[in-house]
């Protein structure tokens, strides 16, 4: 998350949820309300339905009290405790008093 100061006013990340692109079956949901994302870790153990699927939607919830100009996330997955990869992904504007849902869409790389 771009300027922890700056953006330590009024986000709350509601649910997280990981879906089956392909059926659109839900394969894991977490609700975090109440933890404070600047304050904790988030951490998400995935079953081996999500790791077996093709492709992915996650989808998160999240609320802001205040206006924020350019929301940006970074995921980073861990396996064992260290870091195979960290995505930063860029929301853009947030309107004060709203909840949204952003949903990304990951496609597995060809097993060779």
């Amino acid at each position: 998350v771009g300027g922890r100061k700056e953006m330590d006013h009024g986000i709350q990340i509601n649910w997280l949820a990981f879906s089956n692109e392909e059926t659109g079956e839900e394969l894991c949901k977490v609700d975090w309300n109440g933890v404070d994302p600047f304050k904790e870790e988030m951490t998400v153990t995935l079953p081996t339905s999500v790791v077996k699927c093709g492709v992915v939607n996650r989808a998160m919830s999240f609320s802001s009290k205040e206006e924020h100009q350019m929301l940006r996330i970074q995921q980073k997955v861990l396996l064992g405790g260290e870091e195979l990869e960290a995505w930063n992904f860029t929301f853009g504007y947030v309107i004060p008093n709203s909840t949204n849902t952003w949903t990304a869409t990951m496609k597995a790389a060809p097993v060779r």
